[in-house]
Order: structure tokens, then sequence, then C-alpha cells
């Protein structure tokens, strides 16, 4: 996956829906993120909603499949849908993707690393601190979607 910006780049390509999530751990001092094996960028859980299923099922079932950890949908921080920028995956297909992003919490109280990844796009997950993302290599369009939850706004972010 690559990101490919340009004015209104996105007239060239299909639109995508889906959704990330934001998951803090229990002092609220760190993020999780996962690494994705076609870029080795990290990012947040997330992914492409499919068909018969709502954005808050997406988004529950991405984090699943990307973490192995069950959550529940807090609130949204915000939608996001920038018309400059498209991502272009390994099959070449392109998108430009209009994504909500969410807070969520553990379903279950189980936070650790050691739960069991069993899904090919991701590499590893980790928590990290708000100082150690900015030092990452992070997947463009995530950075964005991490300001506005450090924020803290009571609004919802719209871009």
């Amino acid at each position: 996956m690559k990101i490919i910006e340009g004015n209104r780049i996105g007239k060239k390509s299909k639109i995508k829906l889906g959704c990330s999530a934001i998951l803090v751990d229990e002092n609220s001092e760190r993020i999780l993120l996962v690494k994705r094996a076609d870029n080795r960028e990290w990012c947040l859980p997330g992914g492409g909603m499919d068909p018969g299923e709502n954005i808050k099922e997406c988004c529950i079932r991405e984090v699943y499949e990307e973490t192995g950890l069950k959550v529940k949908i807090i609130k949204l921080i915000g939608i996001y849908s920038c018309p400059n920028v498209i991502v272009e995956y390994l099959d070449e297909n392109t998108f430009q993707i209009v994504a909500f992003n969410f807070l969520v919490i553990l379903d279950n109280i189980d936070i650790t690393n050691n739960t069991k990844i069993d899904n090919k796009e991701i590499l590893e997950k980790c928590f990290f601190s708000y100082s150690e993302i900015k030092k990452l290599n992070i997947i463009s369009i995530h950075k964005q979607r991490i300001e506005d939850f450090i924020k803290r706004s009571k609004r919802i972010f719209i871009r």
C-alpha cells in the first residue's frame, strides 16, 4: 500500500469506506499501533467496510482481525475524506478513502501484547507513547487522526 497525493486526485479513483480505531492503555498514555506487512509502516488498526455490515461492525471486526483484541466503540473522533489523497494497493487498485476514526476500549480485561495476531497483513502490534509515535514511520493519513485524538477536543473532526 502507498499513499499518493495531488490536487483532487480522488477524481481518478473509486471511493472506499473504512475505519480506524484508537485504543489507549490503562493509563491513557500510549496508543496501540500495528505494523503493516506490505509497507512496514505503523498505523492504527482498521480497514475497509465489507458489504452487509455497518461502520461499527467494521471497526470491531477490523480491530479483532489485526490485533486479536475485542473492543467496544466509545465515540467517534473524526471523519476523513480528503480528495487530495488516494491509496494504491499492491493490486494497483486506487481509492479515495472515507474513514471514520473511533475511540475504542477493550471488551475484555486482557490488554497485553501477547494476544496472537492471525493476519498476514500485520507483522506486529505495540503500544507507543505520544513522544514515541512522533519518531515512528507512520502511514501519513493516520498521523492526522492520531493528532486529532491527542487534541482531545469535544467536537468531531471532519477532514
